[in-house]
């Protein structure tokens, strides 16, 4: 499958609102230069847990979606598609100190988060 026609969402809920995101020539390019820089390095997530979150969560019982970036480098520990979550040998620091900021810094389980 080329970058021109992947389509990470297809059989989701999703695919009907991004489906024509994914043809837009900025989307085209974007993934024309990531499949380059995987072919000369490890880039994380892989190609198939891209958009994980999304084919894991269906749209209509999505209330709120957070984008952003968690710059995980050790080599123990790789980002797999899902925000804060990353397939450990050992938790970065950036994953355990996320729930802080979100209860003013005080970590708790995540039992207790709020809902």
């Amino acid at each position: 499958m080329t970058a021109t026609d992947w389509n990470p969402l297809h059989g989701t809920d999703w695919d009907p609102l991004l489906r024509q995101e994914f043809t837009k020539e900025y989307w085209i390019c974007l993934q024309k230069c990531i499949e380059q820089e995987r072919s000369c390095y490890n880039v994380y997530p892989p190609r198939d847990e891209v958009f994980a979150a999304l084919r894991l969560t269906r749209c209509s019982d999505t209330k709120v979606v957070i984008v952003g970036q968690d710059r995980i480098t050790a080599p123990a520990t790789q980002a797999h598609g899902l925000a804060f979550s990353v397939v450990m040998l050992r938790r970065p620091e950036s994953v355990r100190s996320g729930g802080r900021g979100v209860l003013g810094g005080q970590a708790r389980p995540q039992s207790e988060w709020p809902r």
